[in-house]
């Protein structure tokens, strides 16, 4: 696990990660105040109410579509499954999900 300490960047310079770099002649770090941790599980929660957003339209999308359709329950009560095709709509729904995730966890 790393430290929490390691992985903060400040406001006076967010070039530099960490107090050990902060702590460095010429680093340009005169005061601690942190504005940011720079690591994938922080910029995460930080998209959780964006991604949250995509979840909820991508939910909304596909329940009126099952209930324009009735596809959702029938296929159920038949025992049914339709595996997503990359050309279908539900396969862009998942694809715009996973785009919205890797976009808010990179560095």
């Amino acid at each position: 696990m790393v430290d929490g300490r390691e992985l903060c960047r400040f406001e006076v310079a967010p070039m530099v990660v960490g107090v050990s770099a902060a702590q460095e002649p010429g680093s340009g770090v005169y005061r601690y105040d942190i504005t940011e941790f720079d690591h994938p599980d922080a910029r995460l929660i930080a998209a959780a109410p964006e991604l949250l957003e995509v979840a909820i339209s991508n939910a909304e999308y596909r329940a009126a579509r099952d209930s324009e359709f009735g596809r959702g329950y029938n296929a159920a009560k038949n025992g049914q499954s339709r595996g997503l095709q990359p050309e279908s709509e539900d396969w862009h729904a998942g694809y715009d999900a996973r785009a919205a995730i890797d976009k808010a966890t990179q560095g």
